[in-house]
């Protein structure tokens, strides 16, 4: 009898396990949707073609469905262009142009409108890229800069959701509860065969 009730014990001990485990898992699930952050960015790439000495002024709108603070900084590469932002190391002091927009803003559920301007002194070619982010959201906008004698402008426009330049990207927080989810759902499914075991008992 008293192995029977031990028995018992230990069964329902372990149930009322698994369902705080499965409790758990619905309030991450839960949570996990409730962050859910959509962010875009357009046009996804400007480009400017800039007389010497003189200053072109582009604009760039950030979106949201929700009221956030937003911040944004360039990175350049003095190599040709490229879409892996590993390769966008160095900050415009290093090169002979300039850029001016705003670094920080807030977007209240709707659109935001900033202007990015380039103004440059030596002739050639530049490439960069202004990245925006917010908690786990990023966008970017790639930047196409040619600083020469003769004015051509060309206009591209697509929208981008997520934490992404063109495509989707994912945050740190987003990888970490998607991890904590997995060591949940393995010990689960370690309490679940410990108790076949007990019952097989």
């Amino acid at each position: 009898m008293k192995i029977y009730q031990t028995m018992k014990q230990k069964l329902f001990s372990g149930q009322q396990q698994i369902k705080a485990i499965l409790i758990l898992l619905f309030i991450l699930v839960f949570v996990i949707k409730v962050s859910a952050l959509e962010l875009s960015i357009s046009p996804y790439k400007l480009n400017f073609s800039v007389l010497g000495y003189q200053r072109m002024c582009k604009n760039i709108s950030l979106s949201s469905d929700k009221n956030i603070i937003v911040t944004c900084q360039d990175r350049w590469t003095k190599n040709n262009f490229s879409k892996n932002i590993i390769d966008y190391k160095d900050s415009v002091e290093m090169l002979s142009i300039n850029i001016l927009y705003e670094k920080s803003f807030i977007i209240e559920k709707s659109k935001k409108t900033i202007e990015v301007c380039i103004s440059g002194e030596k002739d050639g070619k530049y490439y960069g890229v202004l990245l925006c982010n917010s908690g786990n959201a990023g966008v970017g906008s790639w930047l196409d800069v040619e600083i020469k004698e003769t004015e051509k402008e060309r206009k591209e426009e697509i929208r981008l959701t997520g934490a992404a330049i063109g495509a989707s990207q994912s945050s740190q927080h987003i990888i970490f509860l998607t991890i904590f989810t997995l060591i949940l759902i393995f010990i689960s499914v370690f309490m679940i065969n410990k108790l076949r075991k007990l019952k097989k008992l």
